[in-house]
């Protein structure tokens, strides 16, 4: 059921770091960052491909999935994975509907543990990777707790901290979680 539950949001994430994919095979990597101290949207995500890496702001990816308005840090990060700008936004800023007090309960289920660690391999607070878990459980539920709808981009405005995005390992899951329920389902 989680794994069903994060594979959308998992899937996008993966599509958007893939705007290195095409770097992916020439060895870089993305990930996410962001700082305590500053404001939600100044958080940085860095994206990480082998011995490459980019940053982003939140802001900046908000502002290109809200306006389609590419800042010059987005605009690299797209060319670099020769990625197509529509599928993109489309894919940050889909809407899942999931329960929050379900996936709550899920997330801190053995299951949900076991994925969220997998998940953090990929994606982890740039300053300690052993609180991945705790990371990006912590966005999604914020993502989820006003209306019990989240987008991929929601869950990124939402991570506590500057994040690092490993590309290769994202989409390594993505795959793995493909693979485990078909094509219908990615």
């Amino acid at each position: 059921m989680l794994k069903l539950s994060l594979v959308p949001v998992v899937c996008s994430l993966a599509i958007f770091s893939g705007s290195m994919n095409a770097c992916n095979r020439k060895s870089q990597e993305a990930s996410i960052a962001s700082s305590p101290q500053m404001s939600p949207s100044s958080k940085r995500i860095t994206f990480i491909v082998g011995v490459f890496s980019r940053s982003v702001t939140v802001e900046q990816v908000e502002s290109f999935v809200k306006s389609g308005r590419e800042s010059e840090e987005v605009a690299a990060l797209l060319r670099a994975g020769k990625l197509d700008t529509a599928l993109v936004r489309n894919q940050l800023s889909k809407v899942y509907e999931l329960d929050l007090v379900q996936m709550d309960k899920i997330l801190n289920s053995q299951i949900g543990i076991a994925l969220l660690t997998r998940l953090g391999e990929a994606i982890h607070p740039h300053s300690s990777k052993p609180a991945a878990v705790q990371a990006v459980r912590s966005a999604i539920i914020l993502a989820l707790a006003d209306d019990n709808k989240l987008s991929p981009m929601e869950v990124l405005g939402h991570l506590p901290v500057d994040m690092d995005i490993e590309v290769n390992q994202l989409i390594k899951l993505k795959d793995e979680l493909g693979g485990a329920f078909g094509p219908a389902i990615l």
